[in-house]
């Protein structure tokens, strides 16, 4: 029996293949790098008294680690054979609970654990 190369067109139609070791390992750093900036400029804040605004020190830390998570979840669903309505939803349903918990990782180390406030 002869193997023959994909074409082309069945490059496109195949879906890509997702590295099972790599995107926990993206969701655990974009989990460690949003609790660790919002511990820097949550100290920054209170303890040097820097003038940050609300804008700087909570929210955008989390966009920036809901964007990460996005495009985590995304990649995941690309390799999914579901429909568009059904990759957007899951999407933005796993970006929302990811985010959640890293948004409440990244308020208890700094506020309840160290200054207390």
């Amino acid at each position: 029996m002869r193997h023959e190369s994909p074409t082309v067109l069945q490059y496109g139609t195949q879906a890509p293949r997702v590295n099972g070791g790599a995107l926990p390992t993206v969701g655990l750093l974009i989990f460690v790098t949003h609790v660790a900036c919002q511990f820097v400029l949550y100290r920054g804040r209170v303890v040097d008294q820097l003038n940050f605004g609300d804008s700087v020190v909570f929210f955008m830390p989390l966009t920036l680690a809901l964007v990460g998570y996005a495009l985590v979840w995304s990649r995941v669903a690309q390799s999914k054979p579901w429909d568009g309505a059904r990759k957007v939803a899951f999407v933005i349903a796993l970006t929302l609970v990811t985010g959640f918990f890293s948004l409440l990782g990244s308020m208890l180390l700094p506020m309840n654990m160290l200054y207390g406030t």
